[in-house]
Order: C-alpha cells, then sequence, then structure tokens
C-alpha cells in the first residue's frame, strides 16, 4: 500500500519519505497538469513544472467556476504542502500558493478553497510576494472568509488514495 490515512489528524500519511509517491497521486488526481510539466511526456516531471501547470490549471477553473477540477487541485496542493519532503512542499508553497492571487480580482472565492492551517502556513509569501493593497485584502479574507470547500476537497483526495490503493487485477 502506498498510502494510508492517519485518522487523528486526518492527513495523508505516508509510508515512507521517497518523493516518487508524489508522482502517483498527481497522475491521478490531475494528469493533464502532470502530463503537461513532463519531459517528453514521460513520468520524469519536476515539482516546480508540475505546481506552474497546476497554477496555470486552477485560473482556468476560477474562471468558469469548474467544481470538477477545483477540489482535486486545492486538495493536491495541501497534501503537498504538508509533505514530508522539502522538494514537494517548498514547490506547493513558491510555484502554488505564493501566486494564488497574483491575477485574481476575486480574492475571497479563492480564500474560500484554501484551508486555514495552509493560509498560515503561506502567509508569509504572500507577505514577501504580493503588492502592499492585495495583501491587505488578502490578510483581510484570509480572517473573515470561512474554508467553505473543505469536504469537496477531502473527498477528491480520499477518491484518488482510493484508485491508488486499489488491487490490480490482470487483463
Amino acid at each position: 500500500m502506498l498510502f494510508k490515512m492517519d485518522r487523528h489528524n486526518n492527513q495523508l500519511a505516508h509510508t515512507s519519505d521517497r518523493l516518487p509517491r508524489w508522482r502517483a497521486l498527481a497522475q491521478v488526481m490531475l494528469p493533464n497538469e502532470f502530463s503537461a510539466a513532463s519531459i517528453n511526456r514521460t513520468e520524469r516531471c519536476s515539482t516546480y513544472a508540475f505546481f506552474a501547470e497546476v497554477l496555470s490549471s486552477v485560473r482556468r477553473a476560477h474562471s468558469v467556476d469548474d467544481r470538477n477540477e477545483l477540489p482535486k487541485i486545492y486538495a493536491f496542493a495541501e497534501w503537498s504542502l504538508w509533505h514530508p519532503n522539502k522538494q514537494l512542499w517548498n514547490a506547493a508553497g513558491v510555484s502554488f500558493y505564493e501566486h494564488a492571487f497574483d491575477h485574481r480580482a476575486d480574492i475571497d472565492n479563492v480564500m474560500a478553497w484554501i484551508a486555514p492551517k495552509a493560509r498560515a502556513a503561506v502567509s508569509g509569501l504572500w507577505d514577501l510576494h504580493l503588492d502592499p493593497a492585495t495583501l491587505e485584502r488578502v490578510k483581510r479574507a484570509s480572517q473573515s472568509i470561512h474554508w467553505s470547500h473543505q469536504r469537496e476537497c477531502d473527498v477528491a483526495l480520499q477518491t484518488a488514495i482510493a484508485t491508488l490503493n486499489a488491487p490490480v487485477t490482470a487483463a
């Protein structure tokens, strides 16, 4: 079994700290982004290139309110943020969360998808990256906007984990 749920803190626990594990989950949850970021469409995919693709996708998904893709994107980003491997959590922070508000006029809508724990973890990136006016709007939203999509994100992650843990049957 590659993944298991740690029921105590509702986070995906890793049976080991090997980085390639993220690729399996990415291929299940965000296959188009993984493929686009992969070198010659192989399984060699940099964490930073992948999150650059994810950032582009989340902007598209928000523009059309894609309730199929948004939970997958935010669930994977948060899962990555808590991954024990620095290469993955750092990529999630600097290639995704840091730029979450670069092109967004609708800060409240984006903030509703970001877990409070993740907001706290990446707020320093926003402090360094955003202009003062945008930063103030983001800080207000972080304090006032409820994380209204927790269930959708949890379901997206659990579905992907179940897919990965499903027994392989011979064809």
